[in-house]
């Protein structure tokens, strides 16, 4: 008698993590390759604080929530990857508070056009962000949103992400222990950009729903400015070698900018980030 699909899949995922385990010791190099299974869905959790504090005025603390549903389908020699938020919420100072955000990404879903060593080459989709604010808010309203859903901006940024989870190891073959140093870049409310190190190291194995995973450590660290802007921040990540998906994501990451009027201490953004993923 078959197996349904579904059930089927989980088998194929458990196979493949635990194969992947098993075939290392812990000094042998394992290798991270980008291939999640055609026609995996992920159902994500997402929890977000985030703490503004200015000189001279009370700290502002906005947390969120959110739940999304995703795909992963092989196209070609590569892969198209759809996310869609299906619930949200966020407090500002502990209030509910009513943002159109959630309704926006609600109703718009990207796609990640995505190559087959894990690249993301495109993300469509995110264009019917403008015409979504035209037809539902009043046109003052979308004017000042259209700015912050600006789609070369939201571009750039997915790029980012995918980039700091994947790319850094996608095709690498590395032991647990070893570490590996690149450079990113972070936009500042300016618009300009702050270059910083990431260091990325295989801290050990970890039990997971794939059989075992990689415990993923980063620590990112820019250098000091002439402009005064420093970012700091640490990443625990939980994923599977064997098919790079990712199951716990625990990010923190600290910004200091200079206060305006001249006042010797900074405007400080602490930002954390608590991601849970479920494969299907």
């Amino acid at each position: 008698m078959s197996l349904p699909f579904h059930a089927a899949l989980a088998a194929l995922l458990v196979f493949a993590g635990t194969a992947a385990a098993d075939e290392h010791s812990a000094h042998d190099p394992i290798h991270f390759r980008f291939a999640p299974p055609d026609g995996v869905r992920m159902q994500q959790t997402v929890k977000a604080v985030h703490v503004r504090t200015v000189p001279g005025l009370p700290a502002q603390r906005l947390e969120s929530e959110a739940a999304l549903e995703a795909r992963f389908s092989a196209v070609g020699d590569g892969y198209t990857y759809s996310p869609r938020v299906v619930a949200a919420r966020s407090t500002l100072n502990g209030s509910e508070i009513d943002s159109p955000a959630a309704d926006i990404l609600a109703a718009v879903q990207p796609t990640f056009v995505i190559s087959a060593r894990g690249k993301v080459i495109a993300v469509e989709g995110l264009e019917r962000i403008a015409a979504w604010l035209g037809e539902n808010l009043p046109a003052e309203h979308a004017a000042a949103l259209a700015a912050a859903f600006d789609e070369e901006a939201m571009v750039a940024h997915e790029k980012a992400l995918w980039d700091a989870r994947h790319m850094d190891l996608c095709g690498r073959s590395m032991r647990i222990g070893e570490s590996v140093e690149g450079r990113a870049e972070y936009r500042l409310p300016d618009g300009s950009m702050l270059e910083y190190t990431v260091r990325t190291l295989l801290a050990g194995w970890q039990d997971c729903p794939a059989g075992r995973c990689v415990r993923v450590e980063q620590s990112h660290q820019s250098a000091p400015t002439v402009e005064g802007a420093q970012l700091s921040g640490h990443v625990l990540r939980v994923i599977d070698p064997a098919t790079m998906l990712i199951y716990e994501e625990d990010q923190q990451r600290t910004l200091t900018l200079p206060a305006a009027g001249g006042s010797t201490e900074p405007v400080r953004v602490i930002d954390e980030y608590h991601y849970r993923h479920r494969y299907y």
